[in-house]
């Protein structure tokens, strides 16, 4: 009995491994709140058009949280919607050297839906070039600005 015990817990164990924030990616802890949404549409059926999106013209508002343990809380209207382990991060110095986001992230988490996140950050903002709360489709294009709570 004690042998399955330890199997079960063993398997338990390996099958919930997660990154965890530690280093520089530490700067991704906390609470971030949607500010506003850039999107680009009819990208497939020129001409393009431009728009932004705020919690006030949109009735919504989000926000998501890093934790230390290598979780991300999705929240909706101030309800938290979801939580996911981050499966993998690919955290890294921004190439772009004109830009003033020093840090580019690639994040993959363990559900369908976010499968991918990926962005910017710096110390006081975030920016979400794929994924939450808006996520590109193959004719809409969303670059989605979060500042630190």
């Amino acid at each position: 009995m004690k042998t399955l015990i330890l199997i079960t817990c063993l398997i338990f164990c390996i099958s919930c491994k997660k990154e965890k924030l530690e280093g520089d990616s530490e700067i991704l802890i906390g609470e971030w709140v949607w500010v506003f949404s850039y999107r680009i549409t009819n990208i497939c059926t020129p001409p393009t058009s431009e728009d932004l999106l705020t919690p006030i013209n949109q009735d919504v508002s989000f926000s998501l949280e890093f934790m230390k343990q290598g979780k991300i809380i999705f929240i909706e209207n101030s309800v938290e919607s979801s939580k996911y382990l981050i499966k993998d991060l690919i955290f890294e110095k921004n190439i772009v050297s004109t830009s003033s986001y020093p840090y580019q992230f690639n994040i993959v988490v363990d559900n369908e839906e976010y499968n991918n996140i990926q962005g910017f950050v710096k110390e006081d903002s975030l920016k979400i070039i794929y994924g939450f709360p808006f996520e590109d489709t193959q004719c809409e294009d969303y670059v989605n600005h979060f500042v630190r709570e």
